[in-house]
């Protein structure tokens, strides 16, 4: 946002974040050579299970609650590129999920950086 100004800073921001996670998505779903996230007996919490458990269901929706929570997490990516998940409906999922977390980290950089 400094360098951009703020609305096109935040958007470079948000498509930057992005393509970090589509890249972590696909190099999850290369390296995984086909191992799905049962084999590894993953997630360990009850919270993250459940989520899991509907992604089958609700693949756009599990993918946005999940990125609220944990943000830009590398486990994540990696996490969801062993599960049967589109690409389309990662991708999707994980932009209407990082609204919520970037907007005050955004907002934060703009009130203690640009000003």
């Amino acid at each position: 946002m400094y360098a951009y100004g703020h609305v096109l800073g935040a958007l470079v921001a948000y498509v930057g974040a992005i393509c970090s996670l589509s890249v972590g998505f696909g190099a999850g779903r290369i390296l995984g050579g086909g191992m799905t996230i049962d084999d590894l007996g993953l997630p360990r919490w009850a919270i993250l299970r459940a989520a899991f458990a509907r992604l089958n269901d609700r693949p756009v929706r599990s993918v946005a609650l999940m990125r609220m929570f944990l943000f830009m997490a590398p486990t994540l990516n990696f996490a969801l590129a062993l599960t049967p998940i589109a690409f389309r409906d990662y991708v999707l999922g994980s932009a209407i999920g990082l609204v919520v977390p970037l907007t005050p980290i955004l907002a934060f950089i703009d009130i203690a950086v640009v000003k």
